[in-house]
């Protein structure tokens, strides 16, 4: 079985195309520090670069089925990154000319340690909150972010009705939603993609 880490970045975004929740954290886990490097650099204010790498992976699951990879998803992230980070400046500019503030950019440092946290500390927090889940909740939530299974195959492995699954999974995700709601900016998208749904 091909480990996930083997996945092209490539593979990773047909991945996504198919609803698959598990590559868009390896892409984010690949690349979000990167692109908040980047965007910190071009804005000089962490929060915003923040909220703009927030955005950009928000767009990245919301219009999965119509991203095309013409060369590198490396530069495709690189591309949707440039015109984010201008569009960000633009409305600064624009919030400051209206509100008649008119001095240079300053560099805004995290206000703690949490505002680093890796995706991977994320994960680690989803899984603990998927454990702790009741039994049939935990094994319909696995089955169907994890395994990729339809509810009607879930309703039928598990020998109970499609209402069932529906159930058992919106408490799932209610229970994730609730948890989540405590984490930093930077883990807001995840939370994010997860009322999307």
């Amino acid at each position: 079985m091909q480990s996930i880490r083997e996945y092209s970045d490539e593979e990773l975004f047909t991945q996504i195309k198919d609803g698959k929740h598990w590559a868009f954290a390896e892409l984010y886990n690949r690349y979000w520090e990167k692109l908040l490097v980047v965007a910190s650099n071009k804005l000089n204010d962490v929060f915003l670069a923040q909220e703009v790498v927030q955005n950009l992976f928000i767009d990245v699951w919301t219009r999965r089925e119509k991203i095309v990879i013409q060369k590198t998803a490396n530069i495709y992230l690189a591309a949707a990154l440039k015109y984010k980070v201008i569009n960000a400046r633009l409305e600064r500019t624009k919030a400051r000319q209206k509100s008649g503030e008119y001095t240079d950019d300053s560099f805004v440092a995290p206000a703690n340690a949490h505002e680093t946290l890796s995706f991977q500390e994320l994960q680690q927090q989803l899984e603990t909150i998927v454990t702790g889940l009741p039994e049939k909740c935990r094994l319909v939530y696995q089955m169907s972010r994890h395994d990729g299974f339809s509810n009607k195959e879930i309703a039928s492995q598990l020998d109970i009705s499609e209402k069932a699954v529906e159930a058992n999974l919106t408490r799932a995700l209610r229970v994730l939603r609730e948890k989540l709601k405590y984490f930093s900016p930077l883990h807001i998208v995840f939370k994010n993609i997860l009322e999307m749904i």
